[in-house]
């Protein structure tokens, strides 16, 4: 049997993979028409989870857990830019400075 490539060859470099060699962009399902109760925002992480993101942001906006929605949980190994929405109706005045 013939291999079209060589079977005993050391590979003279190392590989350390870091969060910019993993790139996720979310899409959309559809298209936001910015009416609604709900504020959307096209988030980048890196080096953390959905979850620490959904924390973060909810202690910087002073808002709910609860009152943030996702599409799925990112990489936190990888440079990840997702959408969230922030519930708005009950929180006009915070989200107001953002």
């Amino acid at each position: 049997m013939n291999l079209l490539y060589p079977v005993k060859v050391k590979n003279n470099f190392i590989f350390n993979p870091t969060s910019r060699d993993f790139i996720v962009d979310e899409i959309p399902l559809y298209e936001f028409t910015g009416e609604g109760e709900h504020l959307i925002l096209h988030v980048r992480k890196k080096d953390m989870t959905t979850w620490e993101m959904i924390t973060a942001l909810a202690k910087y906006c002073k808002i709910k857990q609860r009152d943030i929605g996702y599409a799925g949980l990112k990489d936190k190994h990888a440079m990840t830019m997702q959408y969230v929405s922030l519930l708005a109706k009950d929180n006009e005045e915070i989200l107001k400075n953002l």
